[in-house]
C-alpha cells in the first residue's frame, strides 16, 4: 500500500492538554491477501510533551535504636527506590536529593542531634544535549544507598516533622531547594512524630515551600495510624500530617520489603500534572498477520521557543538506541476508550529543557456505519 503520510511542517502553538485533531481525506485500502477491505483516513494530533521535571527530593530518616529491627530490610530496598525514580514517565528528574535524620536532640538525648544538616546532598542535573552534571561517583542507586545509611545511634525521641522544617531552613543546606522545583518529602521512621509545635504549623510550612502547593508531595514509610505489624510504633500524628495533602500523599508500611512505592507517587504526579496523551481512534494495522500492532504513522517534535528542537521523530522500533523516539504505550486506566493507548516520547533527556510538542499522524479505520 502506498504511503499517504506527509512529513509534518511546524505546527502552531495550541493550548496545553487539548490536542489538535485534523481529519484528512478517507480512502479505501486494498485488502491484499491477509484481510478484508477497510476504509481509512489519516488523523493528526498534537500533544504537549512530558519532560524531565525539576525535583527536590528530601528523605527524613529515623536514626533511633528502634530502627535496628528494620535496617536490613531498609538497606536492601534503598537501591530499588532510585531505580524506580529513573523509571518515571519522564526519566530521571533534574534531581537534588537530600537526606537528614529525624534526630534534633532534646531532653534525655545523649547528643544535640543533627540539626537537619544534609552534608553534601546529591545532584544529578541535565546540562545540555545528552549530558548530565553529577556530584557523585558510580551509580545513583549506590550513592543514595551509602548516603541514606544513617545508623541507629540517634536519640530515642525522633522529630521528623521538625527535622523536615529545619532541613529546609538550615543555611548549611543552601542551594538544595529550588523555588520552581517539585518538592517531595519522604519520612522513614519506626516511630510516630514527637516534634514540638502544632501539626497545622508543619502542614502550612510544607505547603508554602512552593508558590503552587500541588508541587509539594508527602510520603511516609512508617507504621499505620493504629496497630503494629513488625514491631513498629503506630503513627497517628504522621497519618494526620499526610492526610493534609490530598491527591499528593502516600503511605508505605515500614514492614514492606518493597519500598519503591515511596516514589511511585511521583510517577502519578507527572501524569496528573501534564496529562496523558491518549490516542482514541482505531489504528490501521499494516500487518494483521502478526500479533504486534504495526501502525502507519509519522511524527515530529516542534518547539515555539527553541527551533533547534524541531525534527522528524522516529518510532522507537527503528530509532538509534538512546535517541528521542515515539511509541504507543498501553494505558488502559487513563485511556479507557478506543485502543487504550497513549503517545509516549522516550529519551527526551537528550534534548534541552523547553516547551516541546509532539505532532503525530496515523492511518485510522473509519467505521462504515458511523454517521
Amino acid at each position: 500500500m502506498a504511503s499517504r503520510l506527509l512529513w509534518l511542517s511546524r505546527m502552531p502553538r495550541v493550548l496545553p492538554l487539548v490536542p489538535i485533531l485534523v481529519l484528512l481525506a478517507a480512502c479505501t485500502d486494498d485488502p491484499g491477501p491477509s484481510g478484508p477491505q477497510v476504509t481509512s483516513r489519516v488523523e493528526r494530533h498534537q500533544y504537549p510533551v512530558m519532560q524531565s521535571m525539576q525535583l527536590d527530593l528530601l528523605f527524613v530518616i529515623d536514626s533511633s535504636p528502634s530502627m535496628a529491627a528494620h535496617h536490613t530490610r531498609l538497606d536492601a530496598a534503598l537501591p530499588g527506590i532510585m531505580t524506580a525514580l529513573q523509571a518515571l514517565p519522564t526519566g530521571l528528574p533534574d534531581l537534588h536529593l537530600g537526606v537528614v535524620t529525624a534526630d534534633l536532640g532534646g531532653a534525655g538525648c545523649a547528643t544535640a542531634g543533627d540539626d537537619g544538616a544534609m552534608g553534601m546532598y546529591l545532584t544529578d542535573e541535565p546540562v545540555g544535549i545528552g549530558e548530565r552534571a553529577r556530584n557523585y561517583q558510580g551509580t545513583l542507586a549506590d550513592a543514595f544507598s551509602a548516603y541514606a545509611r544513617v545508623g541507629t545511634a540517634g536519640c530515642a525521641t525522633q522529630k521528623p516533622l521538625a527535622a523536615m522544617r529545619r532541613a529546609l531552613e538550615n543555611p548549611a543546606n543552601a542551594g538544595f531547594r529550588r523555588s520552581d522545583a517539585y518538592l517531595a518529602i519522604v519520612i522513614v521512621t519506626a516511630n510516630d512524630d514527637a516534634s514540638e509545635g502544632t501539626l497545622a504549623d508543619y502542614v502550612t510550612f510544607a505547603k508554602t515551600q512552593s508558590t503552587d502547593p500541588t508541587k509539594v508531595t508527602v510520603t511516609t514509610v512508617s507504621g499505620a495510624a493504629t496497630g503494629s505489624t513488625c514491631g513498629e510504633v503506630a503513627a497517628p500524628r504522621l497519618a494526620d500530617f499526610v492526610a493534609q495533602f490530598p491527591n499528593r500523599n502516600s503511605h508505605v508500611s515500614i514492614c514492606s520489603s518493597d519500598l519503591t512505592e515511596a516514589v511511585a507517587l511521583l510517577g502519578q504526579l507527572v501524569k496528573t500534572t501534564l496529562g496523558v496523551a491518549c490516542w482514541e481512534s482505531q489504528l490501521v494495522d499494516t500487518n494483521p498477520a502478526t500479533p504486534e500492532l504495526e501502525p502507519e504513522c509519522a511524527a515530529t517534535l516542534t518547539s515555539p521557543t527553541l527551533p533547534s528542537v524541531d525534527r522528524v521523530l522516529e518510532s522507537c522500533d527503528v530509532a538509534d538506541p538512546g535517541a528521542p523516539c515515539w511509541r504507543f504505550k498501553p494505558e488502559p486506566a487513563a485511556c479507557p476508550t478506543g485502543p487504550r493507548l497513549s503517545v509516549a516520547v522516550d529519551h527526551l533527556i537528550e534534548l534541552p529543557r523547553a516547551e516541546i510538542w509532539v505532532t503525530i499522524e496515523c492511518s485510522v479505520i473509519v467505521d462504515p456505519e458511523a454517521p
